[in-house]
């Protein structure tokens, strides 16, 4: 990944961004070098002021912890440098794809994401459901009692994937639909719909019903809330009974996918997921809580969680507690506020640059940024419960739907 990036970043012609850009740029910079720093050997005595909790965990949970002259603040250094390596290749990709889409491919980006989600989607489906052995020679199934979806370990990972493809499908295809109907004319399905178009709905189709079908609760929450969003940036855009027409679309996705789905499976997760989902992520999260607490000023290590939480963990030794299933709680136990406060920035610094470029697109592309956006809406509501950015599929994918969400302006027809 880092390779491809690279290239990308390289290969994509210099542009100097407006203000809000040169501020993401910067706020990306930051988050990198603050992880940076936490690999940085300190003294004993600095290390021990920054991060005091750090020399009571290696002294309880490391055997033979001896006294060293220099310590870096993160108690993982080989998965914090990990953790660096591939947050600077996603950053690379993210400011890669935005310069080069300044200068066109915009369309040939969004149609290749489309390819890729219409045969993934039943491939991994189909791998899931029956043991096929070429598919379990490419993707090994990693536990015996979990079988995976395609490349992707679990149902949670696969439905994050799909729910950033759904959306940027979506926005693609409404963005075609307005290009070929003026505001006087009636909607005409064989003009709108041609080999591209319908291309595009049968991705959308298949990429939502393999969010059903994954029985993802997380992922259904997710993608609830980017279409939602979708729609509530769009109204404002067409006419009451175009608006209409979108949000019948809308539930159109939801209700297709579902057919393909187990309805009975369905509702029996839905109706546990106080009971079981909820209740075991709120455990969870109170077991990781006192891990914030302790290492609040500089973090574990970002990648460092599932080390540090051996010593916090208070269920069942049975099953270990290797992430938090919530990325937001994650990231201040591992970041602090030494990677917290740059990641908030850079948080609040892309929203405003979307929200700007959302307002001042006058074009069709707006329906594009929408999806991406909305895209992006999907796996962060669905990382309040869950860890799937983590994956590099679904991290590179979200990143350049970031990059699509606020590139520079090009026409779309």
């Amino acid at each position: 990944m880092m390779g491809g990036a690279l290239i990308v970043f390289l290969l994509a012609r210099p542009f100097r961004g407006d203000v809000s850009q040169r501020w993401l740029d910067g706020a990306i910079l930051l988050t990198l070098v603050a992880i940076l720093l936490q690999l940085v050997p300190l003294a004993s005595a600095t290390r021990d002021l920054l991060s005091p909790a750090a020399r009571t965990f290696e002294q309880q949970m490391v055997i033979a912890a001896g006294e060293r002259a220099r310590t870096p603040i993160s108690l993982a250094p080989d998965m914090t440098l990990m953790a660096l390596a591939i947050d600077l290749a996603l950053a690379l990709a993210f400011i890669g794809t935005r310069l080069a889409l300044r200068h066109g491919g915009l369309r040939w980006l969004t149609k290749s994401v489309a390819t890729i989600g219409l045969p993934l989607a039943p491939m991994c489906i189909v791998d899931h459901l029956h043991l096929i052995p070429a598919l379990d020679a490419l993707w090994a199934q990693e536990r015996r009692d979990l079988r995976p979806w395609g490349p992707f370990v679990n149902r949670n990972d696969f439905a994050g994937w799909m729910a950033l493809a759904t959306a940027l499908t979506l926005g693609y295809l409404v963005a075609r639909l307005e290009a070929h109907r003026q505001n006087t004319d009636a909607f005409d399905p064989d003009r709108a719909l041609d080999a591209t178009g319908t291309w595009l709905l049968a991705a959308l189709c298949l990429t939502s019903a393999g969010i059903m079908v994954s029985l993802s609760r997380s992922g259904l929450l997710g993608v609830l809330v980017g279409l939602t969003l979708f729609f509530l940036m769009g109204r404002r855009r067409l006419a009451p009974e175009r608006r209409k027409g979108l949000a019948i679309a809308i539930v159109a996705i939801l209700a297709g996918g579902a057919l393909f789905a187990n309805a009975a499976a369905m509702s029996s997760r839905l109706q546990i997921a106080m009971s079981e989902g909820i209740t075991g992520r709120v455990s969870e999260w109170r077991q990781a809580w006192p891990m914030v607490t302790d290492f609040w000023r500089t973090g574990t290590g970002v990648g460092a969680f599932a080390l540090v939480m051996t010593r916090y963990q208070t269920s069942t030794r049975l099953i270990t507690i290797a992430h938090a299933d919530c990325e937001p709680l994650q990231m201040a136990a591992e970041g602090g506020l030494l990677v917290g406060v740059p990641l908030l920035l850079l948080a609040a610094t892309f929203v405003a640059c979307a929200a700007r470029h959302l307002r001042a697109d006058r074009t069709n592309m707006f329906w594009v940024r929408a999806g991406a956006v909305s895209g992006l809406a999907a796996v962060a509501a669905q990382n309040l419960v869950e860890m799937t950015l983590r994956v590099p599929a679904t991290g590179l994918l979200a990143v350049t739907l970031a990059a699509i969400a606020v590139h520079d302006r090009e026409p779309i027809g």
